[in-house]
């Protein structure tokens, strides 16, 4: 969002009260134009755990609006070449991301990052883009009226990491509260929003009454619980659960309203569409991805409420994945044991031998992997004295694997980006 520090018609001060008015509980402020007065009001609004008032900046030229946030010392220009600007955001922690695509397209006759493609620069240094923005209309994420979606869609199926934004873009004085993003976050600090966002623990929601927002949740659950951002793998031949929560929470405003459109989306391509007309959905479908697959969603009320999802990325495996995880994990420890006793004699052979496993595991070779654990944890074991102890062949699959968000202790929260981000703290039913 904008402030009188650059094109927009409000204070630092005005923005923060009209967020907080609204339930949000934090804001990213990004001016056109970089202002050190705008970041010292930035820290003096900004209150752990209570609120958080951001410094960012929307770097802007002919070819290209790119916004950052949580950026508090200013990037150098991209002066043609956008490197620079990307690495010292990310450098600083910093969440960086495409701004109106669509508008840029229909300006200048090309998305700004179709010549991104320089080995210096290129769109994965990007963390997301704009698949809605309330300041423009040609941003919208339906696929028949705006070309977002099948965007965001082709630069997945890529393999780049990207994440959708819904942004605000204010400019005039109050009004927030329109297009927010819900996010999984540890806690209300700038580091723990900042990480969420760059990893994509985030979905984007519309209201078109500030201060009411819809109950939207989806997960894909199999052996592990998956959320948007998160891999997750299963075995392969394994169904996975897709489940979809909207829930329209402004009826007293619009007891008319209903959700008429729901599509689950894997890999570009519609799973499931469907039009309940109902202020509510409550959706779980059965799904068998043969190959690495992700999975996003997007629903639609009939009163202009908006949400979607960032994708889920489910990866189905053989059972030699859980088996040479498991081992690896073992070898691991049984050298570290070996290495506190002193015993060094054939550890570094189990040492060459571990980080062969591993190297095999993290390019996909499970079945080299497995027998390169095997061989690894023995040497290991002999080290330390005892016998080695392979367990029989097995699928073992976690239920919550270490890299799903600790124990899932995730505060939700709701954030607003208008060119800046906003969060509101996610409503519990029932509560």
């Amino acid at each position: 969002m904008h402030t009188l520090y650059s094109d927009g018609n409000d204070t630092v001060a005005g923005r923060v009260a009209n967020a907080k008015q609204v339930g949000l509980d934090f804001i990213v402020i990004t001016d056109h134009s970089w202002n050190e007065k705008c970041r010292e009001e930035c820290r003096q609004f900004t209150v752990d755990g209570q609120f958080l008032c951001v410094m960012g900046w929307e770097c802007s030229t002919k070819t290209a609006h790119v916004p950052s946030g949580f950026v508090y010392s200013k990037p150098p220009s991209p002066r043609g070449d956008w490197s620079n600007y990307f690495n010292a955001v990310r450098t600083e922690g910093g969440f960086v991301w495409v701004a109106h695509p669509q508008w840029q397209k229909d300006t200048y006759g090309e998305y700004p990052f179709d010549n991104w493609s320089t080995t210096s620069y290129n769109i994965s240094m990007v963390s997301g883009v704009e698949a809605w923005n309330e300041a423009c209309r040609q941003c919208r994420p339906d696929p028949t009226v705006y070309a977002a979606g099948t965007v965001w869609d082709s630069l997945l199926s890529k393999g780049y990491r990207i994440w959708s934004i819904s942004a605000e873009d204010r400019h005039a004085k109050g009004g927030l509260g329109h297009a927010v993003v819900t996010v999984y976050a540890y806690d209300l600090t700038l580091s723990s929003i900042a990480q969420s966002l760059r990893e994509g623990r985030f979905n984007s929601i519309r209201t078109p009454y500030a201060g009411y927002y819809q109950n939207f949740r989806f997960n894909v659950k199999a052996s592990e619980l998956g959320f948007p951002g998160s891999t997750i793998t299963v075995l392969k031949g394994q169904d996975v659960t897709i489940r979809v929560e909207y829930e329209i929470t402004w009826l007293t405003q619009a007891p008319a309203g209903r959700v008429d459109k729901v599509q689950i989306i894997r890999d570009g391509q519609i799973l499931y569409d469907d039009g309940p007309l109902k202020p509510f959905v409550n959706l779980t479908i059965i799904d068998r991805p043969q190959k690495l697959s992700r999975y996003r969603i997007w629903v639609k009320d009939t009163t202009g409420g908006w949400a979607f999802s960032n994708p889920i990325f489910v990866n189905p495996v053989p059972s030699s994945y859980y088996e040479a995880k498991e081992l690896i994990l073992q070898a691991e420890e049984t050298t570290r044991r070996a290495e506190q006793q002193g015993r060094t004699q054939g550890l570094e052979m189990a040492r060459e031998k571990l980080k062969a496993a591993q190297s095999a595991f993290n390019s996909g070779k499970y079945d080299v992997a497995l027998s390169l654990a095997k061989e690894a944890l023995e040497l290991a074991e002999k080290a330390t004295g005892l016998t080695a102890t392979i367990p029989p062949a097995m699928y073992r699959p976690q239920s919550w694997p270490e890299t799903i968000w600790p124990c899932l202790a995730v505060a939700v929260v709701a954030v607003t980006i208008a060119i800046t981000i906003a969060t509101r703290r996610y409503p519990r039913r029932g509560e």
